[in-house]
């Protein structure tokens, strides 16, 4: 079984190769340099998961367009001579939430 200590605490992760171990670590857990930077930002607790609105404070407009398709939008959509292209729109003080599609010529 493999393990990976990340601040203080021993993770198991079973059916984890170690080059998938190490690519976690490089991937997904913050170095000392960026938990300097963290610190700078008011950045705590390492261990804490943060809701929304401890991460907003402020007003907040946030649109993705898909490529390829995944959890917020569906991709690019070939139709001959248009594409259909799908936006996922956020605006938190108006409390919108949209998915929105649009069609454009080539």
């Amino acid at each position: 079984m493999n393990s990976l200590s990340v601040s203080g605490k021993n993770w198991i992760l079973k059916n984890f190769n170690q080059e998938e171990i190490v690519f976690l670590k490089e991937n997904f857990f913050l170095d000392e340099e960026e938990k300097l930077r963290a610190k700078k930002l008011g950045i705590k607790n390492f261990d804490k998961k943060y809701n929304i609105e401890d991460m907003i404070k402020g007003d907040v407009i946030f649109c993705a367009s898909g490529v390829t398709s995944g959890d917020l939008a569906k991709g690019v959509i070939d139709l001959g001579n248009k594409f259909e292209v799908n936006t996922f729109a956020l605006h938190k003080s108006q409390k919108t939430i949209k998915n929105v599609s649009n069609i454009y010529n080539k």
